[in-house]
């Protein structure tokens, strides 16, 4: 189901992906946040799952980094 925010729900929602990790999502003023570090895990997640796991993940994470600017 689709967290909608509600008053009574914490203001950090955890998620665990398919590898065991977690990552949390803030809703704040109706709109959801991430951390930049979240984005690297889902995105690393995601190549993994489609075969195209990350060889090095400093190096990636430092380009994702670079893009978010």
């Amino acid at each position: 189901t689709l967290w909608t925010g509600s008053p009574n729900d914490p203001p950090v929602q955890k998620f665990r992906m398919g590898d065991g990790e977690e990552i949390g999502c803030i809703f704040w003023k109706g709109r959801f946040y991430i951390t930049g570090t979240h984005i690297v895990k889902i995105l690393m997640f995601r190549f993994h799952t489609v075969g195209k796991p990350v060889l090095n993940p400093k190096k990636f994470e430092e380009d994702v980094f670079s893009e978010m600017r």
